[in-house]
């Protein structure tokens, strides 16, 4: 058997602070920051317009940032209050193929209050300045290489009482805009019926959209087809991609048929429109002699996602608390008419498991000991060749005194190793020791 090296090992070292100050009865301020650096290892494909046109290499990737946050907030009354905070955010990433230097100023203010005694309203206004400067290799293109993006936004949220403990209407939006696809808003409506004691039925609806990126906008992404010849796939983006959007039906039950049990049923309905699709073009040669087939970002593709969850609280005795579920997920992915995308149906349509279950134990043992364990089902990956799988994760705690805990947990025990996603990489069976100190 030939020797494989370690490349994915990854380094980190962090560090942060918090601190929050209470001024009079009703201010408080919050500050907290954190610095971080380390190194990830990554075993990745870069492609050449000189030969070989594609080399496998294995390298480090770079990492750092620090990122600051201040929140203010101030009880105004009894019925009203405000919070502003402002968060900077400063990231550095050099992976083999592309680097990106990236600075994020947020800010956010939120005001509540009661219009009476059966409505709140909540609303609130919000800034982000993104600033991003990219380098890469030949053959990742983003123009412009430097840009700086500016997001504005704002909320309106309403909670009424229509019925007192019996039923609650939640109503409101997001409106936003963003410099790639304008002005978006994001209505959102939750019912909440309790008919009788223990019982509970909610139903929402809701619109969301996902903006677009400097990715979808701004990339030119050419790969080799083989190492020997110097034929390419080309990836465009475009300058017309507009958000992706979906509206969402839910509808859910839960009922408590005894104090120690509680049981809930969701299911959900979701409608994409004018999802990302990858739309092919005429193959053309490009000097000095560069085979390239074309690939060009659009929102050529719809899609329905249905499913529901099952959850069980049961705690079993007053020592001994289980949980288990059940989740079933169905995607249908369908290209509009005129679209010549035949990959990212197939291909999105089975990266998502069909079941999965879940069973997870908590004990509380004598001499302040804790055993956990967690038992999951997951269904195969289709498109990404990955079969279905059995896992446990085992842990065991001990409270030494009332600030201070010690953990030893097992990790993926039922195999040596097994595959979640495709590319080559398996989760290993591991154990590791964790030790908790709060004062």
């Amino acid at each position: 058997t030939p020797h494989v090296s370690d490349f994915d090992d990854w380094h980190m070292g962090q560090g942060g602070f918090r601190t929050d100050w209470d001024f009079r009865s009703n201010d408080n301020l919050t500050i907290q920051g954190d610095i971080y650096k380390g190194r990830s290892g990554q075993r990745t494909s870069v492609s050449s317009f000189s030969a070989p046109f594609s080399t496998v290499i294995q390298r480090d990737t770079d990492l750092s940032g620090m990122n600051l946050l201040g929140r203010w907030s101030r009880l105004l009354s009894e019925t009203s209050n405000m919070a502003v905070q402002f968060y900077y955010d400063r990231t550095f990433r050099r992976e083999p193929t592309f680097e990106e230097r990236r600075n994020t100023v947020d800010f956010d203010f939120q005001h509540r209050f009661k219009v009476t005694s059966h409505q709140e309203l909540v609303w609130g206004l919000g800034y982000r300045y993104s600033r991003g400067d990219t380098d890469s290799v030949p053959t990742i293109t983003i123009s412009p290489r430097s840009r700086t993006d500016n997001l504005f936004s704002a909320f309106l949220q309403d909670e009424i009482v229509l019925i007192e403990d019996r039923l609650r209407l939640t109503a409101g939006s997001k409106f936003e805009h963003n410099d790639y696809s304008g002005f978006e808003f994001q209505p959102s409506v939750r019912l909440l019926w309790t008919p009788v004691a223990r019982h509970a039925l909610w139903a929402s609806f809701s619109r969301a959209v996902r903006t677009p990126s400097r990715v979808e906008h701004d990339l030119v992404l050419t790969a080799a087809l083989s190492p020997a010849a110097p034929n390419f796939a080309r990836v465009l983006g475009s300058k017309e991609f507009d958000a992706e959007k979906v509206l969402g039906y839910e509808l859910g039950y839960r009922i408590q048929p005894a104090d120690r049990l509680s049981v809930d049923l969701a299911a959900f309905y979701n409608h994409y429109r004018d999802l990302l699709s990858l739309e092919p073009g005429p193959a053309f040669l490009e000097p000095p002699g560069s085979f390239i087939i074309p690939f060009f970002i659009a929102n050529k593709m719809n899609a329905k996602v249905y499913g529901l969850e099952l959850v069980a609280d049961w705690r079993w005795l007053d020592w001994w608390r289980l949980r288990g579920s059940y989740a079933y997920v169905q995607m249908d992915l369908r290209p509009k008419p005129g679209s010549g995308d035949t990959t990212t149906e197939l291909s999105a349509e089975g990266s998502t498991p069909h079941n999965q279950v879940s069973l997870v134990s908590f004990i509380d043992l004598p001499a302040n000991l804790q055993l956990d364990g967690t038992f999951r089902y997951v269904d195969n990956l289709r498109s990404q060749k990955v079969r279905r799988y059995f896992n446990l994760d085992v842990r065991v705690g001990w409270h030494a005194t009332k600030n201070v805990e010690l953990s030893l947990v097992g990790q993926n025990l039922l195999d040596n190793h097994h595959a979640e996603w495709s590319g080559g990489t398996q989760i290993q069976r591991g154990v590791y020791t964790k030790i908790t100190w709060r004062w």
